[in-house]
């Protein structure tokens, strides 16, 4: 009788630990990418426009969170462009980010005197990323008028 109650008090405190082991270890990949490129990532790029070159700076802050910030300047004038991404699927090959909380700052006075006109909402932003190495990711990001940038991140902290 000792047994019989020992055995199943047993696998009743076994079979949770078992679980939430399994359900860990599948939650898991996400979590890793996220450590994997865990610090600041830093690039710039050269958007070529009809009104002219575009110098855009990208900053990638990567810690519990991840944050994307742009800055695009011409000349004078610049803005701003700063975004949460969320990683939503992750495959072999990529991994599927969303924006949220997209904040642009100085955008109607950049396109009022560049006459460049840049997509206003984040549903028209594509963004591709891979591992060059350990220290280097390639960012590539599209808007919906065909133009992208394409930014080689360097890690700086």
């Amino acid at each position: 009788m000792q047994k019989s109650i020992m055995l199943k008090l047993s696998v009743a405190l076994l079979f949770p630990l078992l679980a939430f082991a399994i359900g860990y270890l599948l939650h898991d990949p996400l979590k890793s990418q996220i450590n994997q490129h865990r610090g600041v990532w830093e690039g710039k790029s050269i958007i070529s426009a009809d009104a002219g070159d575009v110098i855009s700076h990208a900053t990638l802050v990567v810690n519990n969170h991840i944050r994307l910030s742009i800055d695009n300047q011409m000349g004078v004038s610049n803005y701003t462009f700063d975004a949460y991404l969320t990683l939503s699927d992750i495959d072999d090959e990529y991994a599927r980010l969303e924006l949220t909380d997209r904040q642009v700052t100085g955008l109607d006075a950049f396109q009022k005197e560049t006459g460049i006109r840049m997509p206003t909402t984040a549903n028209l932003v594509e963004l591709y990323m891979w591992q060059l190495e350990e220290n280097r990711v390639f960012l590539d990001v599209r808007l919906n008028n065909g133009k992208h940038a394409s930014y080689v991140l360097t890690k700086s902290r």
